[in-house]
């Protein structure tokens, strides 16, 4: 692995994204040991600090272990790593979007948003059917503008998540609503498909009133499975990138 030699500010940040890289490329495999600090410090021209740092970074992803007098060793992220890799998998500099990634996102956003609905249903508080059912009169006047739309749309599905009382979803949800984003950037038709069914969005939204968990989650599964099946047929269209093992390997 041949390390270059930093030139702007934020050295840290530079040399963690350059280590990242050599990981998820699959140039530093996992179980293989980083160079030791100094020799990382020579090779990109910066002070042991910042190698530190950037090691550090790199650890709180559980992406390596570092071992006292043992040096730094990678790990297999696929088995190691958390949610907030997402973002970085999705679309990595250069490389365009991950298919797998981003089809892995929108199964995921399906299954919680789904399950959330039924315990949103089942739990919150009353007044959040009614809350929804504003947004989706919101939604109504957006006119299917996206940047509008968008942010209305994480509104209600923010306020399903609340309401399951499921502090692992709430969790989630924060990544998913970055990655949800750049889906919906770079492949805009996938959420458009979603920005339609206003009449599924309502269905939600009463069915939650009602306290109805098993209408909510058939009705959520439905709404979210239209963007899983768009995510997929768009990505039939497309090249998949050269690049390291999707987050579907392991």
């Amino acid at each position: 692995m041949a390390i270059t030699r930093v030139a702007r500010q934020s050295v840290a940040d530079q040399l963690f994204d350059q280590l990242l890289d050599a990981i998820l490329s699959g140039e530093q495999p996992a179980g293989s040991q980083l160079p030791a600090e100094r020799e990382l410090a020579a090779q990109a021209g910066v002070n042991r600090q910042a190698v530190r740092e950037a090691l550090q970074r790199l650890r709180q992803m559980d992406l390596v272990e570092i071992v006292h007098g043992g040096g730094v060793h990678v790990q297999q992220w696929q088995a190691s790593a958390g949610l907030a890799l997402l973002p970085i998998l999705l679309l990595r500099e250069g490389r365009g979007i991950d298919p797998a990634v981003a089809r892995s996102i929108m199964e995921l956003r399906a299954i919680i948003g789904a399950d959330a609905a039924r315990w949103c249903a089942e739990r919150s508080p009353t007044g959040t059917g009614e809350q929804l059912l504003a947004l989706v009169a919101e939604m109504d006047a957006t006119g299917g503008e996206p940047e509008r739309w968008g942010d209305v749309g994480f509104r209600f599905w923010s306020a399903i998540v609340v309401g399951a009382d499921n502090i692992a979803y709430r969790l989630a949800f924060n990544t998913m609503r970055a990655v949800s984003d750049a889906v919906s950037h770079v492949l805009p038709a996938v959420m458009s498909t979603e920005w339609q069914r206003l009449d599924e969005y309502r269905t939600v939204a009463q069915a939650v009133a009602a306290g109805d968990g098993d209408r909510a989650e058939t009705s959520a599964r439905a709404l979210l499975g239209a963007g899983v099946a768009a995510v997929n047929q768009a990505l039939a269209a497309t090249t998949e990138p050269a690049g390291p093992p999707s987050a579907g390997s392991a």
